[in-house]
C-alpha cells in the first residue's frame, strides 16, 4: 500500500563488511477519489437553471467540472463553484480528478432543471364587463412545462375556468 506522493526505498548490498546502497523513489500519482460534497443528496430537482455545487478538494491531482449539457461553470477547476445555464430536464454534472497518466476518478450528479415559464398574455384595455384571459399553454413550451391555473390577485372578477389557459372573467 504505497502512500500518495514520493516513497523512497533503499537497496543495500554488503560483501565482506563493505556496503553499497542505492535509492529508488516511487511516486504514487493516483488521484484523490472524486466525491460530490454539495448538494446532498447529489441528485436534485431544481426550479432554476443555476446551482451551487461542490466536489471534494483533491490532495493529489487536479479536478475539473463538466456537464452533459451546454451548462457553464463560474470556475470549472474550483471544487466549489456555481453551475449556470442548466438545460431544461436532466443535466449530468461530473467532477473528475486527474493526475498524470493514472486512471481518472469521477463522481457525477444529476441536476434536473424544472424551471417553468408562465406567460399570462398581453395586458388588455376593454369596454365591457367580460374579458378572455389568454395565457400561453404551458404544455406547448418544450419540454412540457406543467399545469397552469388562474387566480385573481387584485380587483374583482370571477374566473370561469381557473385551469383553462383561455378563461372568461
Amino acid at each position: 500500500n504505497l502512500g500518495t506522493g514520493g516513497n523512497t526505498f533503499t537497496w543495500t548490498v554488503t560483501k565482506n563488511g563493505c556496503p553499497n546502497a542505492s535509492n529508488v523513489t516511487i511516486t504514487n500519482d493516483l488521484p484523490t477519489t472524486s466525491a460530490i460534497v454539495l448538494p446532498l443528496p447529489a441528485d436534485r430537482e431544481l426550479c432554476t437553471n443555476t446551482a451551487i455545487i461542490q466536489g471534494n478538494n483533491p490532495t493529489v491531482g487536479t479536478g475539473k467540472w463538466t456537464a452533459s449539457s451546454a451548462a457553464t461553470f463560474v470556475d470549472d477547476t474550483n471544487p466549489s463553484t456555481t453551475v449556470n445555464n442548466l438545460a431544461p430536464g436532466a443535466n449530468v454534472i461530473t467532477w473528475t480528478i486527474t493526475k498524470g497518466t493514472c486512471p481518472v476518478s469521477s463522481a457525477s450528479m444529476t441536476l434536473t432543471n424544472n424551471q417553468v415559464l408562465a406567460q399570462a398574455g398581453p395586458d388588455q384595455h376593454i369596454c365591457d364587463n367580460f374579458a378572455t384571459l389568454a395565457a400561453i399553454d404551458p404544455t406547448s413550451v418544450p419540454p412540457s412545462q406543467g399545469v397552469g391555473s388562474w387566480t385573481r390577485t387584485i380587483g374583482s372578477g370571477v374566473i370561469v375556468s381557473s385551469l383553462s389557459k383561455s378563461s372568461t372573467v
